[in-house]
């Protein structure tokens, strides 16, 4: 009782374009499927472990959330499409994201394999988490609404989609403004 809250920084920080590039077109298939697997469908990495390939299906990506309980259809983006496309016929697990011996990853496993890509390939100062942030900013910058971008990356209240997105929509409003005048 009493003490203050602490100001924070907005959170996780989002990745850059160069950084996605690069993470892209220079990492293992692995490390590829998990950074395209959280880019694409706007969740936590602990919820990305859980994804199964009976969960994929009709076009949508099943998950139930492990923060909010809420379960999710969500349409992968075309990046990630192709990535399970090929993941699919090299799969020897149930889950998405599984070893070579077809166990599922852990939190700890996926963490660890993005963050050695990144090391090996110059990444800094950003993380997994991160690119939930990039979706969401993504969603934004496309002109969805804050009901629409809840509605792929689960987020429980407006004031968390408006402190990821903040300044990708101020972008867009700023756009519509100047497109009225021009």
């Amino acid at each position: 009782h009493g003490v203050r809250k602490l100001k924070g920084a907005g959170g996780y920080d989002p990745w850059t374009e160069t950084q996605i590039e690069t993470m892209r077109t220079t990492t293992d298939a692995t490390a590829l499927l998990i950074f395209e697997l959280a880019l694409g469908t706007g969740q936590r990495p602990g919820d990305l472990i859980g994804m199964r390939w009976d969960d994929y299906r009709d076009g949508f990506i099943c998950v139930k959330q492990n923060k909010t309980g809420k379960e999710l259809w969500i349409p992968p983006t075309g990046h990630l499409r192709r990535i399970l496309r090929i993941a699919k016929h090299e799969a020897n697990g149930l889950t998405i994201l599984s070893t070579d011996k077809g166990r599922p990853y852990t939190y700890w496993g996926i963490a660890q394999r993005v963050r050695k890509a990144m090391k090996r390939l110059g990444i800094k100062d950003v993380s997994l988490h991160g690119l939930r942030k990039n979706a969401t900013i993504e969603l934004a910058e496309s002109g969805c609404s804050d009901a629409e971008i809840m509605a792929i990356t689960g987020h429980a209240t407006r004031d968390m989609v408006t402190l990821y997105s903040r300044k990708a929509q101020q972008k867009v409003l700023a756009k519509k403004a100047r497109d009225r005048t021009d």
